[in-house]
């Protein structure tokens, strides 16, 4: 019985550290995706409202830098949804394996209390 018990901690275990793996994984690229999307955000609607405001105006078309950023800012928000959305899809199950495993010794101990009461 201490083996079985130790084998079956011995995997929670390793799921367990496979899950940590994943979800610090996800916690590192979800810091580094707000940092470029911040940085990404602030240099191209810096450089971005400028120089179309100037090339609208030169065109013929004159429109106020603001209405040029707020377009930059909700082409930015429309991928920042996108990339959110991402985030949110669903891994595989935690502890897999352990739920099968102890699902099948759950099998395994109802067949044993089934064969003794015969």
């Amino acid at each position: 019985m201490a083996t079985y018990v130790a084998a079956r901690l011995e995997l929670l275990r390793i799921e367990a550290a496979e899950v940590l793996r994943r979800s610090v994984r996800r916690v590192i690229l979800a810091a580094i995706l707000a940092t470029l999307a911040f940085f990404a955000w602030a240099l191209v609607v810096a450089g971005g409202v400028g120089w179309l405001t100037a090339w609208l105006e030169a065109a013929g078309y004159p429109v106020a830098w603001y209405w040029v950023a707020l377009g930059f800012g909700v082409l930015h928000m429309a991928g920042a949804v996108i990339i959110g959305v991402a985030l949110t899809r669903r891994g595989p199950p935690a502890f897999a394996t352990t739920m099968a495993e102890f699902e099948k010794d759950r099998r395994w101990l109802d067949s044993l209390r089934h064969s003794k009461k015969s």
